[in-house]
């Protein structure tokens, strides 16, 4: 970490792995408002768990926080989720992809959460498609909390095509 005149402050390792206590899927890091956090998750089954791990801006980490369980089939397939953060490190956005389900059509769970962690909102939707295997979503959220969802839809013999997708608390 450095400060504003770009002299070091401090360091420590961020280690993806697999340390004592930690989940065991590797997602991302992010920079907020005021801290970096990095997320990972862990599949237990029927559930997979994502948590956000804070680092100060000395490098220190600190005590990892549970965002959200939601159902999944198994690690990293149908059930897996995005995550992203506001422009200003603000807002923190996770969606839920949830499992796939022969016959019905694809759900999602939206989640906004401020830069301490705490839920703003959350929604469930029910998208007009139906549901398959491997949805792909690429989730964004703006400094006021609005999120946009870029779906992309599979279509059998022809170009996949994309929609963009609005979610609000109201």
């Amino acid at each position: 970490a450095y400060d504003a005149k770009w002299a070091p402050v401090g360091a420590n390792q961020i280690d993806k792995s697999l340390a004592t206590g930690d989940a065991n899927i590797y997602e991302g890091i992010f920079a907020l408002s005021d801290k970096m956090v990095m997320f990972k998750s862990e599949f237990k089954k029927p559930n997979s768990i994502v948590y956000a791990y804070p680092f100060d801006a000395k490098g220190v980490r600190g005590e990892k926080v549970e965002l959200i369980s939601f159902p999944a089939e198994k690690a990293m397939n149908a059930g897996n989720f995005q995550v992203n953060v506001s422009e200003d490190g603000s807002k923190i956005v996770v969606i839920c992809e949830l499992p796939y389900i022969k016959e019905t059509n694809e759900k999602c769970i939206v989640i906004v959460y401020d830069n301490n962690f705490k839920e703003l909102w959350k929604k469930e939707y029910e998208f007009a498609y139906p549901s398959d295997k491997a949805p792909h979503n690429d989730v964004f959220v703006s400094n006021n909390g609005v999120v946009f969802d870029l779906k992309r839809i599979q279509v059998k013999k022809q170009s996949d095509f994309f929609t963009l997708f609005t979610f609000a608390e109201k």
